[in-house]
């Protein structure tokens, strides 16, 4: 189920900010580097999100509760809970391990932005329920897991279609200019 597979982690757009924004060459020796050239890639750096860090933290919310390995009864009933496709056991795991193994994949970001867009109100309760149980801490919990399942997902999601190069970067920053 690859769908749309592709690494950027940013490291290009990146290289070439460096290049063209702080006139530094590729082969740029460290001490020729100025505290402001530090700064500004840092700050560089920092305001790209990433596809990566994103999947990561879904990955993390999907690690608090317990494997398929360990519990496939608990996924067997969260898939049933939700009553749609999206949340077979089969369909989250080949998610998983794509975003697990390819980290900038937007697979499992994609499945669940559908899935939970598909849920009515009365099956995201139950969701809800059978996941704050499984955390220990009773419904909110559930439902405050699938709101941060699907704001990570939405991040993965936005952060794949990011600027690329400065070419891009720059059309953006020119589209906000005000005459």
């Amino acid at each position: 189920m690859l769908t749309n597979y592709h690494y950027d982690d940013g490291h290009e757009l990146r290289q070439e900010y460096i290049r063209r924004e702080l006139n530094c060459p590729e082969d740029c020796a460290l001490s020729e580097l100025t505290v402001d050239h530090a700064l500004q890639f840092a700050a560089v750096t920092a305001a790209q999100p990433t596809v990566h860090a994103a999947n990561q933290r879904l990955l993390a919310l999907f690690a608090a509760l317990p494997t398929p390995k360990d519990d496939p009864e608990f996924w067997r009933a969260f898939g049933s809970a939700a009553g749609n496709g999206y949340f077979l056991l089969g369909n989250l795991q080949n998610s998983v391990r794509l975003t697990y193994a390819h980290t900038t994949e937007t697979a499992l970001a994609g499945l669940l932005l559908s899935g939970f867009d598909e849920v009515p109100d009365d099956r995201r309760e139950a969701l809800a329920k059978l996941v704050g149980e499984r955390l220990g801490v009773g419904a909110q919990a559930g439902h405050l897991w699938i709101a941060a399942v699907e704001q990570a997902a939405l991040s993965a999601v936005v952060a794949s279609q990011l600027p690329r190069n400065t070419e891009q970067v720059e059309d953006f920053r020119d589209g906000w200019r005000l005459n």
